[in-house]
């Protein structure tokens, strides 16, 4: 028997466990991040020409779109009168055709100049308490449900004025920066306030839109008047 052949076998049967070892050394799948998806962006198509993307930047909003995960039952008494929540909103109008100037304009967040909005959903509208919740009007008595686990929050639109708030409508304006180096102001209205047009401007969950009316004004001009933009 020829020592050197079987030294040279046991040899190569080693390297081959070797490198079936070395290439079963699968690394570990490390955990991905889980990717944060904002569903407050609506996004519309100006009658005049450009696009409109507004996003609410609303974390504590976001938590219940679905309903109230911790729902507990509370009830609350009516009157006290409850407000509307309100969000940070951003808008940009992309290209806008403002009396035949296409011009993009960008209006930032700011956390001393939030938008009210009535949120909707099948049970009703929706008001915030002073502990942060959110709560539907009982049509039966006067009192206020808490937001319960299945009421989901389907829309919003600009609160109109009622009685309690003494005729008081919820306009929301924001001051903007243009790409053409001017300011301008960008404005929602309720749908009883005459700039609107007797149109309800919504901002749709299910459908990721804004639809209405939405007024933009550079300013600084005296030769063009406001633009109404209908979306």
């Amino acid at each position: 028997m020829n020592l050197n052949n079987i030294k040279v076998t046991f040899l190569a049967a080693g390297a081959s466990l070797m490198l079936f070892a070395c290439n079963n050394n699968t690394p570990t799948p490390q955990p991905q991040p889980d990717v944060v998806v904002n569903r407050l962006i609506f996004t519309g198509t100006a009658d005049t020409g450009g696009d409109v993307k507004i996003e609410l930047t609303d974390t504590k909003l976001e938590s219940v779109l679905d309903g109230n995960p911790n729902y507990s039952g509370a009830v609350l008494p009516n009157p006290p009168v409850l407000p509307f929540h309100t969000s940070l909103i951003t808008v940009d109008m992309t290209d806008l055709n403002y009396y035949e100037e296409t011009v993009t304009i960008n209006c930032a967040s700011s956390s001393s100049n939030k938008i009210p909005l009535e949120w909707r959903g099948t049970v009703g509208s929706f008001y915030e308490n002073t502990d942060g919740l959110l709560y539907v009007m009982d049509l039966g008595f006067p009192q206020y449900l808490e937001q319960q686990t299945d009421d989901a929050l389907l829309d919003a639109v600009i609160p109109i004025p009622t009685a309690t708030l003494l005729g008081v409508g919820y306009y929301f304006n924001t001051l903007c920066t243009g790409s053409d180096g001017n300011e301008y102001r960008v404005s929602f209205y309720d749908r009883t306030n005459p700039y609107a047009h007797g149109i309800t401007t919504t901002f749709s969950v299910v459908n990721g839109t804004v639809e209405g009316i939405i007024r933009v004004h550079r300013l600084g001009d005296g030769h063009h008047p406001y633009l109404d933009i209908l979306l």
